[in-house]
């Protein structure tokens, strides 16, 4: 019988060939993995063949979206409802890095994929390359999706980089207010003739936050009107957008529609309106 580590044919039959060969690992030179092969033929001399592979420590991963890489701790960005292909890619290692994704602290293994090839340039070294499916959800708002990276020749064994989910919400319709109470639309915004009234538009729970936008008739009251944006107490993750507007009460104003548009992409028209009708009495 061979030894541990051996493979040992004998004659056991007129004809038969003998064959002893050996295999062993082991470490040869600094990240070299070797292989040592020998092969005993009928004459008992030994052929002796040496294979060594080196280990290459793969580039740091990265992670795209939409065909451009995205920053460690940017943001991608995804409307509410909809799905993104997001992709990790780490190159030049030998062998490839094994990718994995996470979901703040839950592995995504499911929804996620990889494939390995040859790197164009060095056919000796790999291109890692893993693809998540994130379907994007509110709940999913600022939280943070993570690739890892697992190589041997990594110094901690693993790398990691995390990008922030910026998911895309329809904020409410925006309502005008006047001295801290809401106007219905249509109705009426009464203010003296010769003073000045300051007039509110909301739009809450967005994000991003809207852009509003003030019109009195068809004009707009670009240099009238201003707009301060801050997060919802009840959630940090939406954006309350906050517009004022100046009014110099005039004659000629009365019954002219005041109007406060909200600009966010997530509208089904990219836009909702609210108005409200200037009633200019006299002293």
């Amino acid at each position: 019988m061979g030894k541990p580590g051996k493979r040992q044919k004998g004659i056991g039959r007129e004809g038969w060939e003998t064959s002893l060969r050996e295999r062993q690992k082991g470490i040869g030179r600094k990240g070299w993995e070797t292989s040592l092969e020998r092969e005993e033929g009928i004459g008992g001399g030994w052929e002796t063949s040496l294979r060594e592979r080196q280990k290459v420590e793969p580039q740091a991963p990265r992670i795209e979206y939409k065909a451009s890489a995205v920053l460690p701790g940017h943001n991608v960005t995804v409307k509410a409802g909809e799905k993104a292909s997001v992709k990790c890619v780490s190159r030049y290692g030998n062998p490839p890095a094994k990718l994995k994704w996470f979901l703040g602290d839950e592995e995504l293994v499911a929804k996620s994929n990889q494939s390995n090839s040859p790197e164009v340039d060095n056919r000796r070294t790999w291109s890692a390359v893993s693809i998540v499916e994130i379907a994007a959800e509110k709940a999913m708002n600022a939280r943070m999706l993570k690739c890892v990276a697992l190589h041997e020749s990594y110094p901690a064994k693993s790398m990691g980089v995390d990008v922030r989910l910026d998911i895309t919400l329809e904020p409410q319709a925006p309502r005008i207010e006047y001295k801290a109470s809401a106007v219905l639309p249509g109705h009426n915004v009464t203010v003296k003739a010769g003073e000045k009234a300051s007039v509110k538009c909301v739009s809450r729970y967005g994000n991003p936050p809207a852009k509003l936008k003030w019109f009195l008739g068809d004009e707009e009251l670009v240099a009238k009107s201003n707009q301060s944006n801050s997060p919802e107490v009840d959630n940090r993750r939406t954006w309350s957008a906050v517009s004022i507007v100046e009014i110099a009460a005039e004659k000629a104003m009365n019954a002219r529609m005041l109007k406060c548009v909200a600009l966010h992409e997530s509208y089904p028209a990219k836009s909702m309106g609210v108005d409200v009708r200037l009633d200019i009495t006299c002293k």
